[in-house]
């Protein structure tokens, strides 16, 4: 299965159902943020072996496909 993750620099970064939804955060997230907030695509395999691992909430359940979106910062870093 296909979602999207907002690739903020915070643990427990939300994921998204459709690239619309993401992108909205994204940008939202890029409204206070000093660097640019990536969309990724990532790919979750429903089987048996990675079923388990999200419910033992293991990790290494998903497949990161790459970016596919990128909200720019709106703030500047200061010298």
């Amino acid at each position: 299965m296909k979602f999207y993750r907002v690739n903020a620099d915070c643990d427990g970064a939300p994921y998204f159902g459709t690239l619309s939804e993401a992108q909205a955060e994204a940008r939202n997230v890029a409204k206070t943020s000093f660097d640019n907030i990536e969309v990724l695509q990532v790919e979750i395999a429903l089987d048996k072996t990675n079923v388990l691992r999200l419910l033992n909430v293991s990790g290494g359940a998903e497949t990161t496909v790459g970016v596919v979106f990128i909200a720019a910062a709106k703030r500047k870093k200061g010298n």
